[in-house]
C-alpha cells in the first residue's frame, strides 16, 4: 500500500490548506495551484502502486544455519522492463529479524551483499524480499513483495564445546560397556556351556562333549560399543521463557560430542511430530535437523514417559533433559539404564546445582552453565 513521504505529506497538507483559503477568499489562482498539487499526489500514488519489473535471485542460499550465526547473503537484481534507477532499496527477513539494504550497479543487473542473524531455532522462513518504490518527486513510497524470494531454512540449536572425558569415565565404569555375549565364532572365547536348541553346531566342543557325555558348546563374547541416549522432554508448561531453547542446545551439544568421540548416539523427544528413532544417529546433521524441527507440546498432548523409556535399546547412559523438577522422572530409572537428569531452570547465582542424591543429576539455568559443569567434573 503506497504511503506518503515527509515531502508528500507536506505537499498534501499545503495543497488542502491553500485550496480552502483560496476558496474562502475567492482566489481562483490559489485554488488552481491546490488542484495541481492534488493531481500530482494522485499521479505519484498511481506511479508507486505498480510493482517494479524486477527479478531477484539469492546466490549461495544455505539450507541450514546455527542459532546465533550470521547468514551471509548475496542478491542479484535483474531489470525486466524499463529503468528503475541505479539503486534498488530492499528489505529481507529471516523469521522476526529484518535487514534493510540496497542493490546498486548499472545497466540491467544490480547486486547487494548483506548479513542477517538467525536468532530463532526452528524451521524459519527466509524472505520474502520487499522492494521499495518511490516516485520521481519523492512524494510517495510503496513496498512490493518480489515473487519467488521466500524459502525455508533450518536453524540448528547451538553446539557448545564439551570435553569427552566425562563420557569416557562413565563408560569405563559401566560393565555393560565392556563385553557381551555373542554367537559369532570369530569373537573372543569366554566359556563352555551346555548345548541349547538353536545353537550353531559349529560351536560344539567335541572333546568336552565326548568326555562328559553332554553336548557342550563354546560361548563367545564381543566388545559392546558404548552408546548414549538423549531424551528431550517437550511439555511447554515445564519451561519458562527461553529455557526450551537452552534444553535443545544441551541435547545438541551432547549428541555432537558423543558422535565426534565415536560413540553411538540415540536421540528421542517427547514431540509427536519428531519423536526420533531408537536406531543410532548416522550423522551430526541428523541430530541437529531433528532438534531444529522439535517444538514444545501442550500438557494434554498425551506424552507417555514410560513409552519413551521403552523405546530405548541397550544404551550405556541416558541423559533426560527437561524443564521440570525431578518429580515423577524416576520412571525412567526403572528400565535398567544409567540415567542422568538435566533440569533447565533458574538457580541461585546462575551456576549448576546438584539435585537428588547423585552428583550427576543437576539443574542448570542455561546451556553455558551446563557446559561449565560438564567440562569441570
Amino acid at each position: 500500500m503506497p504511503m506518503l513521504s515527509r515531502s508528500g505529506l507536506g505537499v498534501l497538507i499545503g495543497s488542502i490548506a491553500l485550496g480552502l483559503v483560496g476558496a474562502a477568499a475567492r482566489y481562483t489562482e490559489a485554488v488552481a495551484v491546490a488542484a495541481g498539487g492534488i493531481a500530482v499526489m494522485i499521479a505519484s500514488f498511481v506511479a508507486v502502486r505498480r510493482a517494479p519489473d524486477l527479478v531477484i535471485v539469492r546466490a549461495g542460499e544455505p539450507a541450514r544455519v546455527g542459532r546465533g550465526e550470521e547468514l551471509r547473503l548475496r542478491t542479484r537484481v535483474h531489470r525486466l522492463g524499463g529503468p528503475v534507477g541505479d539503486v534498488v532499496e530492499m528489505t529481507d527477513t529471516l523469521g522476526d529479524e529484518r535487514v534493510e539494504t540496497a542493490a546498486s550497479g548499472s545497466g540491467e543487473h544490480l547486486a547487494a551483499e548483506y548479513a542477517i542473524t538467525a536468532r530463532r531455532r526452528g524451521v524459519v522462513r527466509l524472505g520474502p524480499i520487499r522492494c521499495r518504490r518511490t516516485d520521481a518527486l519523492g512524494l510517495m513510497v510503496a513496498d512490493h513483495v518480489v515473487a519467488g524470494t521466500t524459502t525455508e531454512i533450518l536453524v540448528h540449536p547451538r553446539v557448545l564445546a564439551l570435553r569427552g572425558r566425562r563420557l569416557a569415565e562413565r563408560f569405563d565404569e559401566s560393565e555393560s560397556a565392556q563385553r557381551r555375549g555373542s554367537p559369532d565364532p570369530t569373537a573372543g572365547f569366554r566359556s563352555l556351556r551346555p548345548y541349547a536348541p538353536g545353537d550353531d553346531l559349529r560351536t560344539i566342543h567335541w572333546p568336552t562333549t565326548a568326555r562328559t557325555g553332554t553336548p557342550m558348546v563354546r560361548e563367545y563374547t564381543a566388545p559392546t560399543r558404548p552408546s548414549v541416549a538423549v531424551i528431550l522432554l517437550t511439555d511447554v508448561g515445564d519451561y519458562r521463557g527461553t529455557r526450551f531453547e537452552d534444553a535443545a542446545d544441551i541435547a545438541a551439544s551432547i549428541c555432537v560430542t558423543a558422535r565426534r568421540d565415536g560413540i553411538e548416539v540415540l536421540l528421542l523427544t517427547a514431540s509427536p511430530k519428531v519423536p526420533g528413532s531408537p536406531r543410532p544417529l548416522r550423522s551430526e546433521i541428523e541430530a541437529l535437523d531433528l532438534l531444529a524441527r522439535c517444538t514444545t507440546t501442550l500438557p494434554d498432548s498425551g506424552i507417555d514417559l514410560g513409552a519413551i523409556a521403552q523405546r530405548l535399546p541397550h544404551a550405556t547412559c541416558v541423559f533426560v533433559i527437561t524443564g521440570r523438577s525431578e518429580e515423577g522422572l524416576e520412571r525412567f530409572s526403572t528400565y535398567g539404564h544409567d540415567v542422568v537428569f538435566v533440569t533447565v531452570a533458574d538457580t541461585d547465582g546462575g551456576a549448576a546445582r546438584v539435585i537428588g542424591g547423585r552428583a550427576e543429576d543437576i539443574v542448570v539455568p542455561n546451556v553455558e552453565a551446563f557446559a561449565r559443569w560438564w567440562n569441570n567434573p
